[in-house]
């Protein structure tokens, strides 16, 4: 009978197998039957579109495919042996999937492995202490307010149409002014906020992000102006055309559900769930529709294979890494947990691939990806060291 260890070791050849086209007589159904085996394997593979795969292949120019793949085997536990690939094109394929599903069935093999919890110990890797801040609602005439159910009766809000204030969600009504009032909603560092305009729509804010909204739409337009990610669920009303304003660009909108990143020195992204958007710079103009994501920078590209579901995994409360270089994923950590990244000596090419819950203990996270082999980390005050 094969140990655990074996059983993963086959499972990913197949997979790699059967996603290069290099997969025997018989071994497609083994292959099922080992997924049916292990459902948590079987979601992980079907993790990964063939858009996904190309854009990572095409991404991906070099890889010592034999000297990762003994790095994996034997942080792994495997015993090891030389894999040999056909020569050619197929090569390089198997080498650039070899990284991303052993990487990412490690993760998964690992984290539902009971037996293996006692390895995930480190006298570098420890835990910062999450950030504690709350989102703060900022009024019209500069006072703040805490975003928590201790202020749902805060004389500050009176007036404002607030018809719910809750730790989760701020909820406003339709009110009656000639002339509205401006305010802003941001969140700090590890929160993120759902907050209902007055019009109904409905908008959640990442981590350290902000929305300037009016108290009530009057005009031509519904407009607002946002920085960091968010996501939007507008209310329909064709008659008064929805807009989101960031740094460089625009969105016009007149009922749908997207996603907008507006970090700081980053181009815009924008990621149309369903609908339809129109994004806008000062030269160009291009209508999205769904599953499509608008690039803004001092042009917008516009690309097809998008991931919606990595898109969205803070609005549920996750990460999700799907072929993540280490730089892409420290910087997502970093933004959530509070801490600031030092690489030191040559970053590792390997992709990564997993998915946590937001909830989890940064330690947890660096530990598993360190558990992948490739990459170590050295946690100093609320310094995260990146090493080979």
């Amino acid at each position: 009978m094969m140990s655990e260890n074996q059983h993963t070791q086959r499972l990913i050849e197949l997979l790699v197998k059967k996603i290069t086209g290099t997969l025997q007589a018989g071994e497609e159904q083994e292959l099922l039957r080992r997924m049916e085996e292990d459902p948590e394997a079987k979601a992980f593979a079907g993790q990964f579109s063939p858009e996904f795969l190309a854009n990572e292949l095409a991404l991906k120019e070099e890889i010592d495919t034999e000297g990762e793949w003994k790095k994996f085997r034997g942080q792994a536990g495997f015993r090891t042996r030389v894999v040999r690939w056909r020569r050619g094109w197929t090569i390089t394929v198997a080498a650039s999937l070899l990284l991303i599903i052993t990487t990412g069935l490690y993760l998964v093999f690992l984290r539902n492995d009971q037996r293996n919890t006692t390895v995930l110990t480190s006298d570098t890797v420890k835990d910062i202490p999450r950030p504690e801040g709350k989102p703060v609602l900022t009024l019209a005439d500069g006072s703040a307010v805490v975003l928590d159910s201790k202020n749902s009766g805060n004389e500050h809000l009176k007036g404002q149409g607030i018809l719910n204030l809750s730790d989760k969600e701020l909820l406003y009504g339709k009110i009656a002014v000639s002339e509205p009032s401006w305010n802003t909603v941001a969140t700090p560092r590890g929160v993120s906020y759902k907050l209902v305009l007055p019009d109904g729509t409905g908008v959640w804010l990442n981590t350290t992000s902000s929305i300037r909204f009016p108290t009530s739409f009057t005009g031509k337009e519904r407009e607002v102006t946002v920085t960091g990610e968010t996501y939007f669920e507008v209310a329909k009303n064709s008659a008064m055309p929805f807009r989101v304003h960031t740094g460089n660009s625009s969105v016009q909108v007149l009922g749908t559900s997207f996603n907008i990143e507006a970090w700081p020195e980053k181009n815009v992204k924008t990621t149309l769930l369903k609908g339809v958007v129109v994004v806008n710079t000062t030269n160009e103009k291009v209508r999205l529709r769904p599953g499509e994501q608008a690039n803004a920078g001092q042009t917008i590209k516009v690309s097809n294979e998008i991931d919606t579901e990595q898109v969205l995994a803070w609005k549920n409360d996750q990460f999700i890494f799907r072929g993540n270089t280490i730089q892409d994923i420290m910087e997502n950590l970093a933004r959530y947990y509070d801490f600031g990244v030092e690489y030191r000596g040559v970053t590792t090419s390997s992709l990564f691939v997993g998915t946590f819950n937001r909830s989890a203990p940064l330690s947890e996270i660096l530990l598993f990806l360190e558990k992948t082999g490739g990459v170590h980390f050295r946690v100093e005050g609320r310094k995260v060291i990146v090493m080979p």
